[in-house]
C-alpha cells in the first residue's frame, strides 16, 4: 500500500511537471508572438514611409530638372534623408528577423544604386547648369530599370513584413482562443 501511494505521488509529480513545461512553453509562445508583432507593425510602418520617401524623391528629382526649382533639390535632399532614417528604424526592429533583413539588405541596395547611378549625378548636373546630362541620367536610369528595381525591392520589404505580421497574428490569435 505505502508503494501504492509513492507511485502514485509519483506519477501525479510529472504529470504535473509536464502540465507545468507545456504550459509555461505555451504562454512563451503567446508572449513571443505578441512581441514579434509589436515589432513588425511598427516595422511596416517604416517600410511604408521608405517606399513613399523613395517615390517622392524620385519625382522631386524629376521636377528639379524639369524646373531647376531648389526646393525640388532640397525636398529631394529631404526624402533620401527619410529613406536613409527608414532602413536604420525598419534594421533595428528586425534585429532577429534574419529572413527579413534579407529583404532591407537588397532594398537598401537597390536605393543606393539608383543614389549612384541616378540620383546623386543627376542633382550634381543640375547644380552644374548642365541639362543635357542631367536628363541623359534620367533616361539612363529608365533602360536600366534602376528605379523600378528601388521600388520594386521596397514594396518587396513591405509585403514580406506583412506576411509575417499576419502569420505571427494568427499564431496568437490561435493561442488567445485557446
Amino acid at each position: 500500500r505505502t508503494r501504492l501511494v509513492i507511485g502514485f505521488t509519483l506519477v501525479a509529480t510529472v504529470v504535473s511537471l509536464v502540465c507545468v513545461v507545456v504550459g509555461l512553453q505555451y504562454l512563451l509562445s503567446y508572449v513571443g508572438a505578441i512581441q514579434l508583432e509589436g515589432k513588425l507593425t511598427p516595422a511596416a510602418q517604416a517600410a511604408d514611409g521608405l517606399l513613399l520617401a523613395e517615390v517622392n524623391a524620385a519625382g522631386q528629382l524629376n521636377n528639379y530638372v524639369l524646373t531647376q526649382n531648389p526646393d525640388s533639390a532640397t525636398s529631394y535632399r529631404t526624402s533620401i534623408a527619410v529613406t536613409d532614417e527608414a532602413f536604420i528604424e525598419i534594421t533595428r526592429l528586425l534585429a532577429n528577423e534574419e529572413t527579413l533583413l534579407e529583404y532591407v539588405v537588397l532594398a537598401e541596395g537597390a536605393r543606393d544604386v539608383w543614389l549612384t547611378d541616378v540620383g546623386d549625378p543627376t542633382l550634381n548636373f543640375v547644380d552644374q547648369g548642365d541639362l543635357t546630362s542631367a536628363s541623359q541620367a534620367l533616361a539612363l536610369a529608365a533602360d536600366r530599370k534602376t528605379y523600378a528595381q528601388m521600388v520594386q525591392s521596397a514594396a518587396d520589404t513591405i509585403v514580406a513584413i506583412d506576411k509575417q505580421r499576419a502569420q505571427t497574428r494568427a499564431v496568437a490569435d490561435v493561442f488567445a482562443r485557446q
